[in-house]
């Protein structure tokens, strides 16, 4: 009857319960109601050592505080169960053979062996201290005993893991949900003293840790700028308001020459040269934040208790880290985008008040500078009148110069406020024809080009995205440069062609005329500016300037290539359309 409580109340607590010392009590008096007079004892693997954790009574006080101090995991008994993974019966037993010392009262025994995760980590053991063998029935309850618990432990250890792997899913939930409301905080806020409190307030939510300082460095000092929890001492908390030294404070100095986490569990009381104030700590975590290649700050973890940093913590620490530097980055470019913001809007204020002086200053050389040319003109008309016929060739001549230079002076200011003029109105894009703004500047240069032979070689030109009017302006400045400086020549050829590249568009002409010294080529494309002599080949020196302004204005680039007499390529780029 007492046998078959045992067996009853051993099957319903491996049921309900999965600590491995209570089945194993229950099997030890299973055994003990069903086989009489033998000694079980319950090993347990600890520290390289089989340790005894449970015994039936009137054991020898002797072998049990020897079981109790633990036999060597390697002694030949024990180990042999687990070399032939199954249950080892010793009809005579050893002491000295076996490696147990203080067993020498037995004369029997038997060991059930238990593995988790393919280590040893139990034994169930009978001994008998009668002189005999061991029967066919002792042999048989036993093994149905020991594999009994086995069964036991291994549902106590499915049970343990789902409930490991159940809180392990709430945590994870838990972890998820506080993740989303705080990628939700990151997106609210661009200060960055902001953004650290809440990712200091999610680590504190989170994690068991008892304070997190967040420190900046002020020359070779560190300095806390926001701390949740407790410095869990007063000269601790003194040391910290008067700065930490960078060279003396390894736990701050690391991470950030290194830009790694440091984790220190245990934290070692040498690290900070704070001994004295920091027994009561027992791990920290260092995280340094890179922003834009640089330490922002080190965000520090500090715990009391005695435990460690799990692989949880650690993946919830390096995550946190990985978003608040994602944010305070982010926060870091909105800010020098504002900045930038504001230094355009300052700029193109200044542009519109430059534009405003050009249009005064359009206006002036339109009206003010056109009437002293007038005067001077007019009484230069006025005054050869007047001395018609009295006049010798000396005098002539000084007449013919200032009318000469008058006219040049009406020249300049046109040229002027039409390059104002090319700078200040609008541009409508649209889709251009090259070959058409040839063609058309072509019938324009017709009539001025009767007596001269001029050889065209066009080859066909692409569309292109710009504005048609200054584009046409453009190709009639280039065409007529080239057909002024061909002059000289008896055959003019003049060649026009396109390459598409990458990104853009280069359009170039190319003539046979007198070229140009390249060591001067960055002088052309200036406003006045001329490499040739005024009685050589009229002009002023603004068609390529302006050419030059319409082409940046389009987001393009101007260029020329010469050598003298033998020729000029004079071209532009622009962007592609996609």
């Amino acid at each position: 009857m007492a046998s078959l409580d045992a067996f009853a109340r051993f099957t319903e607590a491996s049921s309900r319960t999965t600590d491995a010392l209570t089945l194993a009590t229950l099997a030890r008096d299973v055994l003990r109601n069903v086989l009489g007079d033998v000694h079980v004892v319950y090993y347990e693997v600890q520290e390289n050592r089989w340790v005894g954790r449970g015994f039936t009574e009137g054991m020898d006080q002797t072998f049990v505080q020897a079981a109790i101090q633990g036999f060597p995991d390697d002694a030949p008994g024990f180990q042999k169960p687990f070399e032939d993974h199954q249950v080892v019966f010793f009809d005579t037993w050893d002491a000295q053979r076996e490696g147990a010392d203080n067993t020498e009262m037995y004369r029997a025994g038997a060991l059930y062996p238990y593995s988790h995760q393919d280590r040893p980590s139990a034994l169930l053991t009978i001994g008998l201290v009668e002189d005999r063998r061991w029967t066919e029935r002792e042999r048989a309850v036993f093994q149905a005993v020991g594999r009994s618990l086995e069964l036991a432990f291994e549902r106590a250890q499915t049970i343990s893991s789902l409930a490991a792997k159940s809180a392990e899913v709430e945590a994870r939930n838990t972890v998820l949900s506080a993740f989303e409301d705080w990628t939700r905080d990151l997106t609210l806020s661009a200060d960055p003293e902001a953004l650290v409190q809440r990712a200091q307030t999610l680590l504190y939510r989170l994690l068991p840790i008892q304070a997190t300082l967040y420190y900046q460095r002020e020359g070779d000092r560190w300095f806390v700028r926001n701390m949740l929890g407790e410095y869990g001492s007063e000269g601790l908390r003194r040391a910290h308001e008067a700065g930490l030294p960078h060279e003396q404070t390894g736990n701050l100095r690391v991470p950030f020459e290194t830009g790694k986490v440091v984790y220190l569990d245990p934290y070692r009381l040498e690290t900070d040269g704070l001994a004295e104030h920091m027994t009561h700590v027992s791990a920290t975590a260092m995280i340094p934040l890179n922003v834009g290649d640089q330490i922002h700050g080190v965000l520090g973890l500090a715990r009391f208790g005695g435990e460690t940093w799990t692989v949880i913590d650690r993946a919830i620490i390096e995550t946190v880290a990985h978003s608040l530097e994602l944010a305070l980055d982010r926060a870091s470019k909105a800010a020098e985008l504002e900045d930038e913001r504001a230094k355009l809007t300052a700029r193109t204020a200044a542009l519109a008040t430059a534009n405003e002086e050009l249009e005064a200053f359009a206006y002036s050389v339109s009206h003010d500078l056109r009437t002293p040319v007038r005067h001077i003109a007019g009484f230069n008309k006025l005054l050869r009148n007047l001395v018609e016929g009295t006049l010798d060739s000396r005098a002539e001549r000084y007449l013919t110069v200032v009318d000469e230079a008058a006219q040049r002076m009406n020249v300049l200011i046109d040229a002027m406020l039409n390059l104002s003029r090319t700078s200040r109105l609008p541009l409508r894009p649209g889709p251009v024809d090259l070959g058409a703004l040839v063609q058309q500047a072509r019938q324009e240069f017709e009539p001025d080009l009767i007596g001269r032979e001029v050889r065209w070689d066009i080859e066909k030109l692409p569309l292109v995205m710009g504005d048609h009017d200054t584009l046409q302006q453009v190709m009639l400045n280039l065409l007529s440069n080239a057909l002024k400086y061909t002059q000289p020549r008896d055959v003019a050829v003049i060649r026009v062609w396109a390459e598409e590249r990458n990104t853009e568009t280069a359009v170039f002409v190319k003539d046979n005329g007198v070229g140009f010294d390249t060591r001067y080529s960055d002088r052309l494309f200036a406003v006045f500016q001329r490499l040739h002599r005024q009685e050589e080949f009229e002009g002023v020196g603004v068609g390529l300037a302006n050419v030059r302004r319409i082409i940046q204005r389009h987001g393009g680039t101007v260029f020329a290539h010469s050598l003298p007499g033998e020729g000029a390529t004079f071209g532009f780029t622009l962007p592609g359309s996609t």
